[in-house]
């Protein structure tokens, strides 16, 4: 099915328009970017055409990977809620500092393959760095 991302879902996606715009505003196809991103076609024609679908996280991972965006613009587009204490501005916020940090988009998309208890390994990793450097 799909892996979840810190909250619900939202019943209506807005995937579909969202891949449509980055598709034509590229000057490519759907059969293109099947190609480009590993997704099958089948699958991609089926996220073009259908809002109810929801899709599996390396499915977007993927297709953010070969649009060259944010991990996190589709997801949102998706209709991942990233649930309580994230509103829309910090998801803006996040989605221009990915663009403007290309090292962050490789972290994140790195991070989108490991399990939730991994993750929690790694931030502790982090916070420990940041005490030993205070």
């Amino acid at each position: 099915m799909f892996q979840q991302w810190s909250g619900v879902l939202v019943p209506h996606s807005e995937l579909p328009a969202f891949l449509r715009r980055q598709i034509e505003t590229r000057g490519t196809d759907a059969s293109r970017l099947a190609r480009k991103s590993g997704v099958n076609k089948s699958t991609l024609s089926k996220l073009l055409s259908n809002s109810e679908i929801v899709p599996e996280l390396t499915t977007l991972e993927k297709l953010a990977r070969a649009l060259e965006l944010p991990l996190v613009r589709l997801m949102v587009a998706a209709g991942y809620d990233p649930g309580e204490g994230i509103g829309p501005l910090e998801l803006e916020q996040a989605a221009i500092l990915l663009d403007a940090v290309p090292e962050l988009q490789e972290v994140a998309h790195s991070l989108a393959s490991f399990s939730p208890d991994e993750r929690g390994a790694i931030l502790a990793y982090i916070r420990l760095l940041e005490e030993q450097r205070q």
